[in-house]
């Protein structure tokens, strides 16, 4: 359920000598984001590189043309825990963002209730 490395240290992308490599959410996953009218997007990880396109942040331009919100860098192993102990894969999930005139970001704390 984890994502690149959400417990481990922050780690640059790949280098290999070649183009910049990191896990991610591939730009071929956004049909699927639009076509179930996906409204939130929680993860721990970035956009998967090279993508095959000169586009950087290719994922983030698009989820922010549909309208989806993002929660980033979210810590998603002690709800995949959670999820096991209740034994229950839906929850309702609570962000709360600060107001910021004018801002693109805030700091939240989610809350996933079973």
């Amino acid at each position: 359920m984890a994502g690149a490395g959400s417990l481990a240290p922050l780690q640059p992308a790949l280098r290999t000598g070649g183009p910049l490599q990191r896990p991610g959410l591939h730009i071929s996953c956004l049909p699927f984001l639009r076509d179930h009218d996906v409204s939130v997007l929680v993860w721990d990880m970035l956009d998967h590189l090279p993508i095959g396109y000169d586009v950087p942040w290719a994922v983030h331009a698009a989820i922010f043309a549909y309208g989806v919100a993002l929660l980033d860098n979210a810590l998603l192993e002690p709800l995949a825990k959670a999820c096991v102990e209740e034994n229950r894969d839906e929850f309702m999930l609570v962000i709360s963002p600060l107001p910021v005139t004018g801002g693109t970001g805030s700091p939240a704390n989610p809350l996933a209730v079973f």
